[in-house]
């Protein structure tokens, strides 16, 4: 997809998930296509392929919802280790944990 000089891999559709597999697989589904896309477009520059616009991607976004309204020390959303109650957070593949 290409938008004012920028080509990124077309776009996702948000998702809901209540199964926290489910929602991991995605992240990663996710996180592999974007990766693969700004592989492969170095991979056609470093073949010859010139750049006709700039190329980027994101991470996966994040939104939790919780049903509590407890208050919460919100530094907490500041250390990499943080996993409640934060409201968006970009994920990275070496963020992702299952946890039983």
């Amino acid at each position: 997809m290409r938008s004012a000089g920028v080509l990124t891999p077309r776009p996702f559709t948000t998702e809901a998930f209540s199964d926290a597999i489910a929602a991991v697989d995605r992240l990663d589904e996710i996180y592999d296509r974007n990766t693969r896309f700004l592989r492969d477009r170095f991979e056609a520059y470093i073949n010859g392929e010139p750049l006709t616009a700039r190329v980027r991607a994101t991470y996966p976004l994040v939104r939790i919802k919780t049903s509590s309204h407890a208050r919460f020390d919100s530094r907490l959303s500041r250390r990499p280790k943080c996993r409640l109650p934060l409201s968006r957070r970009s994920v990275r593949s070496r963020d992702l944990q299952v946890l039983n």
